[in-house]
């Protein structure tokens, strides 16, 4: 089948429009969410893609359950249709989850970006809308927009060291980038439902020290890599993915140490 860009551009248009009005205020409060849950995505030669949902309780840093996906992605990778290539996995990732924990969850976190992309549709922002709940993206390069650093330096980790400006209309704000706990870069941007001071609320309360991302993001890229590499290396097969995750959580100390 031969990919149509310039229909996936389109549909992307009119994603992006809804989005834009989602984000003008939140359904959540920083101080009321109290489940996060990260979602990343890794690659093993054998099987393709590795998405991984990782529900994380904010007050205790406990790892509360985790769900799995493994399949071929849709498309290969073009730049600014990650949506399409990796949203499919991470969304049946997230629907592995049982259905009690995944009503708890208050927000998700993308490893990309949500409304800092060129038709303001990032991968975030598709997750966002297709799960219908908040979601934001949390990126370790920008994509779009222009940077405007703040002139005060951090005093303390992880926080606001710039903005990133839509470049078609300079007063509006797609995101912010972040100093994390390891003193590099991370771009923040809303994917759905959720506003930017949000958002980055959001992320400082789940990102620490020694840390490069947020920790459900951590989490979700650990347990991803693990399973793509085992998967790799025959220690893993497809039948028994599903015993894995709960030996997971279970273990949860020594994997995510």
């Amino acid at each position: 089948m031969v990919l149509d860009i310039s229909v996936l551009k389109t549909f992307q248009v009119r994603i992006g429009e809804r989005a834009l009005k989602t984000v003008k205020a939140s359904r959540i409060s920083e101080s009321s969410v109290r489940y996060v849950c990260g979602l990343d995505v890794s690659y093993s030669g054998k099987v393709g893609g590795v998405a991984a949902a990782a529900v994380f309780e904010v007050g205790s840093g406990k790892l509360v359950d985790v769900g799995l996906a493994v399949g071929e992605p849709a498309i290969e990778y073009v730049p600014g249709l990650l949506a399409f290539r990796e949203a499919p996995l991470l969304y049946t990732a997230f629907m592995k989850l049982p259905e009690e924990v995944r009503n708890i969850v208050d927000v998700v976190l993308v490893d990309g970006h949500g409304i800092a992309h060129p038709r303001y549709s990032g991968i975030a922002t598709h997750i966002g809308l297709a799960l219908d709940m908040p979601a934001l993206g949390v990126a370790k390069r920008k994509l779009y927009g222009k940077i405007v650093l703040e002139e005060r330096p951090c005093s303390e980790f992880p926080c606001v060291v710039g903005w990133i400006e839509d470049r078609r209309n300079p007063s509006l704000l797609l995101g912010a980038v972040l100093s994390s706990g390891t003193g590099s870069k991370l771009y923040v941007s809303p994917g759905a439902y959720v506003d930017l001071k949000t958002a980055i609320g959001l992320v400082m309360r789940v990102t620490s020290r020694g840390h490069r991302l947020p920790l459900p993001i951590y989490y979700a890229d650990r347990l991803s890599r693990s399973v793509a590499r085992a998967l790799d290396s025959g220690t893993l097969s497809i039948e028994s993915v599903a015993d894995y995750v709960q030996n997971t959580i279970a273990k949860q100390s020594r994997l995510f140490s």
